[in-house]
């Protein structure tokens, strides 16, 4: 909340306040820290973090993770794949790593069978996760089956209403022509701090503004 408020340094100084215990509680401060950049879009720093502390904790797979989502912001395409996949290997039943990369794919608009094979993949694992679904429901809509699209976000949605399913399921529903239905979606969860939705809403309907 104070990072999102413009305290950063107040935010920083109450997680440097949190006492390391083990292993564990210093990497939830370094992810919590890292996480907060992230938030603020301050890739670059966060990478900085979780770099520094994979020489200390080469193997740890939330950190792995955590390094690949920011390669990822930061356009380093190729070594996000390297890391995600790596993670793939060393742990197989890590659903987050196929879908980040699944997505990460569709988002690009590239590769998109593989995209599917990889969320499907992450499914297995967490079969009713609406992140995931949502993730499959953005390689639908890539792909053009605007209707798969839909049904995906709409259990999605009904399970966790979350910003970004929001916006994936207007922009599906304006490209059926449902524009009524997809800006009443649109108003009903437009807020201030949701700036993804403040940008859709700009920018699929100018005459509104």
């Amino acid at each position: 909340i104070l990072a999102r408020n413009g305290q950063l340094s107040q935010a920083l100084k109450m997680i440097e306040m949190i006492p390391i215990i083990d292993q564990s509680t210093y990497i939830s401060k370094i992810i919590l820290t890292s996480g907060i950049y992230y938030q603020l879009n301050q890739f670059q720093d966060a990478y900085a973090i979780l770099k520094g502390a994979l020489q200390n904790f080469p193997d740890h797979v939330d950190l792995r993770y955590e390094l690949a989502l920011n390669l990822e912001k930061l356009q380093e395409f190729n070594e996000m794949e390297a890391v995600l996949r790596a993670i793939i290997k060393d742990y197989p039943s890590f659903a987050n790593a196929y879908n980040a990369l699944g997505y990460s794919l569709a988002e690009r608009n590239t590769r998109l069978e593989e995209a599917r094979i990889l969320i499907q993949d992450a499914l297995k694992f967490k079969p009713h996760d609406p992140y995931i679904m949502d993730s499959l429901a953005w390689v639908e809509f890539r792909s053009g089956d605007l209707l798969k699209a839909k049904k995906l976000l709409e259990m999605a949605l009904k399970s966790k209403p979350d910003p970004e399913i929001i916006g994936h399921l207007t922009e599906v529903l304006y490209a059926m022509g449902q524009k009524e239905q997809a800006l009443s979606l649109l108003k009903r969860h437009l807020r201030r701090d949701h700036k993804s939705l403040l940008n859709l809403y700009q920018r699929l309907f100018p005459e509104n503004q």
